[in-house]
């Protein structure tokens, strides 16, 4: 995941920093990848997997720390608890991975453009759920059903509505009064 995250963060500075003007079809699953992680991440938070009791077996294993479990996670390793429980949070990066695969396959159409809003600013909502848009700052954005575009205040203004519409928990700007609904 962190490699998306990395690829991702490295398109978008080149993007903030002039350096690049649109997204090339070869960068293409860069933006995807992240739309789809962030989006996933967005559920699992939402709907957080379960404990797994495991109902068959014994277990003879000393109680890891806090610290322990975290060490073991970081290095992609799963473990059960005395109790026979595995958690549900070592389960979510199979469950996220096996999502991703769908969902690349679902987006393969994906075409990304960069908007930039003239007037007005974009609201950041924790998701966009199926809009296809990816926030970059205030003023700039990646949207899947477009090229690269000036946008004026009321695509600005429509934008901010689906950001509403799809947020779960929040939504942010860096100034509110500049962001019309």
């Amino acid at each position: 995941m962190k490699s998306i995250e990395d690829k991702f963060q490295a398109l978008a500075d080149s993007i903030l920093n002039g350096n690049q003007k649109k997204i090339e079809p070869r960068e293409k699953w860069i933006v995807t990848d992240m739309f789809i992680l962030w989006n996933i991440r967005s559920h699992r938070h939402k709907h957080p997997i379960e404990d797994q009791y495991l109902n068959q077996g014994s277990a003879v294993c000393a109680e890891l720390s806090k610290n322990d479990q975290e060490i073991l996670e970081s290095k992609h390793v799963g473990f059960i608890r005395p109790n026979l429980t595995m958690p549900g949070r070592n389960l979510a990066g199979l469950h996220i991975q096996r999502n991703m695969d769908m969902a690349r396959e679902q987006m393969k159409d994906a075409q990304w453009g960069i908007l930039t809003a003239k007037k007005g600013e974009f609201l950041i909502p924790d998701n966009f759920s199926n809009a296809r848009i990816m926030p970059l700052t205030p003023k700039r954005c990646i949207f899947s059903q477009s090229d690269n575009e000036v946008i004026g205040l009321e695509a600005v203004r429509e934008i901010n509505r689906v950001a509403l519409a799809n947020d779960i928990q929040f939504c942010f700007a860096r100034d509110m009064s500049k962001c019309p609904l």
